[in-house]
């Protein structure tokens, strides 16, 4: 935490201070308890991907017996030679959020898009679980079908991506909202937030 102007006060870093000082070329993982700074979760990261370390999480949540939200970064997804910047929830992000192993303390899951040459946040997706969300049993991630319309947004422009993920969220009795960045605004064709004058 720093110090604010006024003498001896403490103010939290903000998320998106936290998220603008990392390396935009991979995604990062943090877990958010109320009422204390936002923690790096990390474990091991990559372009399109971050695993979250359990034992970081539960070292957060060690004196914390209430639910928690997280928030991992997106950047390019898909071809290597000819990379797609998607800011929808992967079906691992799906899979690990609505899960009763992983997921049951986490009541929320934002994903923030950053401009992988600035590391400026674009924008954030935010799901949230309802009182009637149902979690998932076992070990089996049941969005294979979904990743794949994800995976040629492109081609469709995103039709048939938005279409099942409208699914999921009325499935699971989701609540979702996009919350673009000044000067961004988020175009469903391409799942992406896009600078406004675009």
């Amino acid at each position: 935490m720093k110090e604010s102007k006024y003498e001896g006060v403490i103010k939290k870093i903000s998320p998106k201070e936290i998220i603008e000082k990392t390396d935009p070329a991979v995604e990062h993982a943090y877990l958010r308890v109320p009422g204390k700074e936002m923690v790096d979760v990390s474990k091991v990261s990559s372009r399109d991907s971050v695993d979250v370390d359990m034992e970081k999480t539960e070292l957060a949540t060690r004196d914390y017996s209430g639910n928690y939200s997280t928030l991992h970064e997106h950047s390019f997804v898909g071809r290597e030679e000819e990379p797609m910047l998607v800011a929808t929830p992967s079906g691992d992000d799906l899979g690990h959020f609505l899960s009763q192993k992983f997921g049951s303390r986490q009541n929320a899951m934002h994903i923030a898009q950053r401009d992988i040459d600035t590391g400026e946040v674009c924008g954030y997706i935010t799901l949230r679980k309802t009182k009637s969300t149902q979690l998932i049993e076992g070990d089996l991630n049941p969005f294979f079908g979904y990743d794949m319309s994800r995976a040629i947004a492109d081609l469709d422009n995103g039709k048939s991506s938005n279409k099942a993920l409208d699914e999921i969220v009325k499935g699971f009795h989701l609540q979702i909202r996009y919350t673009p960045a000044k000067g961004f605004r988020y175009e469903s064709k391409k799942l992406r937030f896009v600078k406004e004058d675009l």
